[in-house]
């Protein structure tokens, strides 16, 4: 009869009671939270959960409207349009990024709102979400006369839900082009 060697045997347990952990800590239950709880440096008992927390529900579109030369306001276009699927996105999707960015940008601003009581032109966010929204303008508009300046709104919809209508939760002011 073989005997294990008692630093193998070790090894092994160990190995074991991490891969127990480890899956225990994925568990959507909260109280398998706390075996990350256990870990002192926050990295040894990883947190791979296919969905965060708390799910969005929702998602932010970006509209925008120009004033003319001539002094009429167009309609409301997509300042960023959602790029469509493909199977290349599972390996290489850097557009993707941007999706994110917005959506966190939007939720900053909401945050911001509420804080602020709707002084929020000068918020990091505002500046970004603007500036974004000016250089597609730009970029929509560069075969045209150049616009006086834009409107932006933000949408907070649904998704593929179209039972529900978008509910507008910022409208900024009107911010000339130079």
């Amino acid at each position: 009869m073989r005997t294990r060697d008692p630093r193998s045997l070790a090894v092994q347990i160990g190995l074991a009671t991490w891969l127990v952990a480890t899956a225990l800590g994925q568990h959507p239950h909260r109280m398998f939270g706390r075996i990350r709880g256990h870990d002192p440096i926050g990295m040894l008992i990883p947190n791979w959960r296919f969905f965060a927390p708390i799910p969005a529900q929702h998602d932010f579109h970006l509209l925008y409207r120009v004033l003319t030369p001539t002094g009429e306001q167009t309609p409301w276009t997509n300042a960023t349009n959602a790029t469509p699927r493909a199977w290349s996105h599972a390996l290489w999707f850097p557009d993707r990024r941007r999706d994110k960015a917005v959506f966190d940008l939007c939720g900053q601003l909401i945050e911001q709102l509420a804080l602020r009581g709707g002084q929020i032109t000068g918020t990091p966010a505002y500046r970004l979400l603007r500036d974004l929204v000016a250089v597609a303008v730009e970029t929509d508009h560069a075969r045209r006369p150049a616009p006086r300046g834009f409107q932006f709104v933000i949408a907070q919809y649904t998704g593929y839900d179209d039972n529900h209508e978008p509910n507008y939760i910022l409208t900024s002011p009107f911010v000339p082009l130079t």
